[in-house]
This record gives C-alpha cells, sequence and structure tokens, in this order.
C-alpha cells in the first residue's frame, strides 16, 4: 500500500492523523524513556519546558507526568 491510501486509511479507522498519531508516541516514547521533562522538551525540539508541557497537554489530555503516572 502507499502512503496516501495508507494515511487515508491510518485516518478513517482511527479518527487521527498518522502524522499525529506519529507525533504523539514520538512524545510518549521520549518522555516514558526516563528522561526529564526538559531533556524531553529539547530533544524534541521545543524551545521551553512549558511550549512543550503545553503542546503534550493539548494532544493527549494531561501533563507529561500525570500522563506517565497515571494520575
Amino acid at each position: 500500500m502507499s502512503q496516501r491510501p495508507l494515511a487515508r486509511r491510518f485516518l478513517a479507522e482511527t479518527g487521527v492523523s498518522l502524522r499525529t498519531w506519529r507525533r504523539r508516541l514520538r512524545a510518549i516514547e521520549i518522555v516514558g524513556s526516563g528522561l526529564d521533562v526538559t531533556r524531553s522538551a529539547l530533544e524534541l525540539g521545543y524551545g521551553s519546558t512549558s511550549a512543550f508541557i503545553y503542546a503534550f497537554r493539548q494532544e493527549l489530555g494531561d501533563s507529561p507526568q500525570a500522563y506517565m503516572t497515571g494520575d
């Protein structure tokens, strides 16, 4: 299957774009690897920790720490 049909099918079946899913997965992997939030933000290319926390919360509904601890 080529890239476009895969992306369309993924969106249809999950309700989220493949790009968004990959971005979320990468953030979860980095935070879950044990890096602190500041290092995670820098690793993902954010200019500040607060920008990363804001984006993480917008995407996943919780702060990185709350998401990883299940609070």
